[in-house]
């Protein structure tokens, strides 16, 4: 299973969300790791989200 990677508490504009989906794929291709990128937005619950037992990079 390729875990997932999403910025929900830090995209509050679409230019912060585009910005640190970049910042992650930095991370994850520097560590060598793979991650599906999941939106995850609002109104859907950030519980939701951090119930989830795929979380990779999940900030």
């Amino acid at each position: 299973m390729t875990p997932l990677a999403n910025a929900r508490m830090y995209s509050v504009t679409a230019a912060a969300k585009a910005a640190w989906r970049e910042v992650i794929a930095w991370a994850l291709a520097r560590a060598g790791v793979a991650a599906n990128f999941v939106d995850h937005d609002p109104p859907k619950l950030l519980s939701e989200l951090w119930a989830r037992d795929d979380l990779g990079a999940v900030i």
